[in-house]
């Protein structure tokens, strides 16, 4: 290869390096211009959403959500110390045969409430749902002195409740089982574009609360109509939040049958039966008349007040209630003092 080749060799490769480089800017240009187009695109796409939005992305807007969201925060503060007002707080120091003998003692003392019962609202050696510790010789276990502090603490509640509604005698008290209440929450969706970061262990401890604890009850007691329904309306108004899950309630006599059993008898004696030819649609007055007696001065006084039965004299109600009782953890591992936690009793 003489000089001359050597020559165009060397420009031809150097031309092809050059070509290359121009090339792959070329490219990279045009990569780059891309790149940018779809941003663009994407940028007038979000704004054309946004103008088409109900709310207009504006200063104004944003401080009046800023606003709503603040109102938000604050109204679930306000509730939450609603319906936690009056959440219990047990004894940390207590021990199995000081609460023991505390229950004995504020068991005598509940039987004492007033009542239909000689005066009283249970009748004696009454075990308001807890034999064992009351009436028997068992110890209460001190793995659970808590939940135990509080639904005696509840009972108590309960019982004076009752009492100054004015029912006539509390019969049973079932207490179920405890469960917690999971409160849902929300979840922060990640912003576009921003890495999703994992929060540290003790920042979510921090914000994690106390889920609700729930306690249902079912109580069973005689009362006239008038006293269940101020039980109903105290349960709803009493400073513990309570729910009334349902209620039955039946009577152990039907005296208003009764009532008209017995007239319905005094017709056809007083009638004669249906074998002397009378119709059904005669009329006591008459059935008297025909046979030759007097009618009852006290059917017509009756007949004229429209009074059957007077309620203030009728049976009671036996009323089965079903409530559930919930605790929200606000004064855990606070000790109550004793004229705190006898006002929540009353």
């Amino acid at each position: 290869m003489n000089k001359n080749q050597i020559t165009m060799a060397a420009i031809g490769g150097v031309a092809l390096v050059a070509v290359l480089a121009v090339g792959y800017l070329t490219y990279a240009t045009w990569e780059e211009t891309d790149e940018k187009a779809q941003s663009l695109e994407r940028s007038k796409s979000d704004i054309r959403r946004i103008d088409a939005a109900p709310v207009a992305r504006t200063q104004e807007a944003v401080a009046a959500i800023a606003a709503n969201a603040q109102k938000l925060d604050d109204w679930r503060a306000e509730m939450m110390a609603l319906v936690s007002a009056g959440d219990l707080a047990g004894d940390p120091d207590a021990t199995p045969e000081s609460f023991k003998q505390k229950m004995v003692t504020e068991a005598r003392e509940l039987s004492k409430l007033p009542g239909g019962v000689a005066g009283n609202i249970v009748k004696d050696d009454f075990d308001f749902g807890f034999k064992d510790y009351i009436i028997g010789g068992s110890m209460p276990p001190r793995d659970r002195l808590g939940a135990l502090q509080r639904q005696w603490t509840e009972i108590g509640m309960l019982v004076n409740l009752l009492s100054r509604c004015g029912v006539r005698e509390l019969v049973s008290v079932e207490v179920g089982a405890a469960a917690a209440v999971e409160a849902p929450q929300k979840e922060e969706k990640p912003k576009r574009g921003a890495r999703n970061v994992k929060k540290p262990a003790a920042q979510k401890e921090a914000v994690r609360k106390e889920p609700a604890t729930a306690q249902g009850y079912e109580l069973k007691f005689t009362a006239k109509p008038a006293a269940f329904v101020r039980v109903i309306d105290a349960c709803a108004m009493v400073e513990r939040f309570i729910v009334v899950d349902g209620f039955s309630f039946a009577k152990e006599r039907d005296t208003l049958a009764e009532v008209f059993g017995g007239k319905e008898k005094a017709e056809a004696s007083a009638g004669g039966g249906r074998g002397r030819g009378r119709g059904r649609g005669r009329n006591r007055t008459a059935a008297a008349a025909d046979a030759g007696q007097p009618a009852s001065e006290d059917a017509e006084e009756v007949s004229k007040k429209g009074l059957v039965i007077d309620p203030e004299l009728d049976e009671p109600l036996t009323v089965t209630l079903k409530l559930t009782t919930f605790d929200f953890g606000t004064n855990v591992g606070e000790k109550k003092d004793d004229a705190a936690e006898k006002e929540v009793s009353e």
